[in-house]
């Protein structure tokens, strides 16, 4: 299990320092909320895959970054656990 700390919240971006549960900083979080449609050099595994005519964008575009300090143990990999701790 992770434990999270926000640091910071505003309209456009959130930061999260992610824990241990014997406090050990792993990493960081970021989310940022562009407030945009997305668009397909959002996604530069795609090019090549899809085009712009057949790309369909998502109304609203939101980035993810993970800062990773040190190794995470395998029981913490699962996404939805990562995850549903944070919010």
């Amino acid at each position: 299990m992770l434990r999270n700390k926000r640091w910071l919240r505003t309209n456009k971006l959130e930061f999260f320092e992610i824990n241990s549960l014997d406090n050990d900083t792993l990493g960081y979080l970021v989310i940022v909320d562009t407030r945009r449609e997305s668009r397909l050099s959002d996604f530069p595994e795609w090019i090549g895959v899809e085009t712009e005519e057949s790309f369909i964008p998502n109304f609203n575009h939101i980035k993810v970054v993970i800062f990773q300090l040190q190794d995470i143990d395998e029981k913490y990999l699962d996404m939805n656990i990562f995850l549903s701790k944070i919010y």
